[in-house]
């Protein structure tokens, strides 16, 4: 354990600190917490906002014990912790160290299943409501949230159109009728009526209003003005398509000189925005009702920020690295047979190479609370954003760029005089009354 490493952390949804052995009942919701999730380390004997290395008050074999027969006789299903100790700046650190368990939901028996379970929300421990708790016994069944069936609608609200599209994909010999939902597992017959899965209604029904996305224009780097707001609605591989295309059309370009061609390219390859769509899609939380994935486009990156933390045991070091943890089993099924995905794990890490590849700033990847965002950086020359600059304020004077750029006069006429031997832009007036738009 790298704990000089751990230490210049934060408190996350998978890391606690504290001073010294804590409040029983705080101990155990995070014990909890942590097993309902993705696991996590608490380590005590650090300062939290501080880090600053306190040590053990308490004889660590003592606390030891103390800590194995705690949980043993509060905590249901059993939870099995690792305790180690870490001699650092000669003072002992006790780390103990829970797993993602396999038995959820974890509860304190004292306070029974609907009060006692609690999860992890970014640093904090959340008391889990009941439809949470019935999301956490379908992650112990290894059953995904997609794969439900929602019994307020049939197959018949599903679109024979959409499914006539799939089957031509597919190759598939089955017929265009209802009762193919039920042949290709969409559709779950009870009662003599046949149910769709949330999956199903995501992909094969039509003028579904939930699960959205929302793209947002912004005027210049930060949020304080909006250019205008669009909104893309299932099925799923209709709004992929119809969200990259937006992108396409309103992320910034560049200019790139070929010989005597010039050319007009996206400010980042088009091939990262599908594949950060097409992960935004398929791995948000669809558990998460009311929450839309949300596209930012400033001036100088994308932001995709996405319902849900990321999926099972992954964590934010793991990403890029091959390794691929499904949370839609269903909708990621249906994605690969559209073609949307390649390989699964390869997305992140073709992402990476891709931005690697164009001299573009490597993607971001953060959690905020229940989210998790990606930031995509566009690889913008100085040339480009005076292009934009004059292409926004229509006709501008020399004293503006210099202004707005805070460079030399002489660097903005040498950006300019390029500009202008490209055939990119004009001159217009003379002297003081100079001014330069775009061709």
């Amino acid at each position: 354990m790298d704990i000089k490493n751990i230490l210049k952390k934060e408190e996350s949804r998978r890391l606690e600190f504290k001073e010294q052995y804590p409040v029983k009942a705080n101990l155990l919701k995070t014990i909890i917490a942590f097993a309902n999730g993705s696991g996590g380390k608490i380590i005590i004997g650090v300062e939290d906002k501080t880090k600053k290395i306190l040590g053990l008050k308490e004889d660590p074999l003592f606390l030891e014990g103390k800590i194995v027969n705690l949980i043993y006789d509060s905590v249901s299903p059993v939870i099995i912790p690792f305790i180690s100790l870490i001699n650092i700046e000669k003072k002992l650190l006790l780390v103990i160290e829970i797993s993602a368990g396999n038995q959820k939901p974890y509860f304190l028996k004292a306070i029974g299943l609907k009060n006692g379970t609690f999860i992890r929300i970014s640093s904090t421990n959340r008391k889990a409501d009941s439809l949470m708790i019935q999301e956490l016994k379908r992650q112990s069944m290894n059953i995904s949230f997609d794969s439900q069936v929602d019994y307020q609608l049939i197959s018949t609200d599903l679109s024979l159109n959409l499914l006539d599209i799939y089957l031509k994909i597919k190759k598939s010999s089955l017929k265009t009728s209802f009762e193919s939902f039920e042949q290709i597992g969409i559709c779950i017959r009870t009662n003599n009526f046949s149910h769709p899965t949330f999956a199903g209604i995501l992909i094969f029904a039509e003028n579904y209003a939930n699960f959205f996305i929302k793209i947002t224009k912004f005027i210049n780097a930060t949020r304080t003005e909006v250019e205008n707001i669009s909104e893309f609605f299932p099925p799923l591989q209709n709004q992929l398509e119809m969200s990259y295309n937006r992108c396409m059309k309103v992320i910034p370009s560049k200019i790139r000189i070929n010989g005597l061609v010039r050319e007009t390219i996206p400010a980042i390859p088009s091939e990262v925005i599908r594949k950060a769509l097409v992960n935004a899609i398929c791995y948000r939380d669809y558990f998460i009702n009311g929450s839309e994935i949300q596209v930012h486009i400033f001036t100088d990156r994308i932001e995709i920020i996405n319902p849900g933390t990321l999926p099972g045991n992954l964590t934010i070091e793991d990403l890029g690295k091959g390794i691929s943890e499904i949370r839609n089993k269903q909708v990621v099924k249906f994605f690969r047979e559209f073609g949307y995905i390649d390989q699964l794990g390869s997305g992140i890490s073709r992402m990476i190479e891709i931005c690697a590849e164009n001299d573009i700033r490597r993607p971001l990847f953060e959690e905020h609370g229940n989210f998790f965002k990606v930031i995509l950086f566009f690889s913008l020359l100085e040339i480009d954003r005076i292009l934009l600059f004059i292409q926004k304020q229509k006709i501008v004077s020399i004293a503006q760029l210099v202004d707005k750029f805070k460079l030399h006069r002489n660097t903005i006429r040498s950006r300019l005089a390029n500009l202008l031997e490209n055939n990119i832009i004009i001159r217009e007036g003379k002297g003081p009354n100079t001014r330069f738009k775009i061709k």
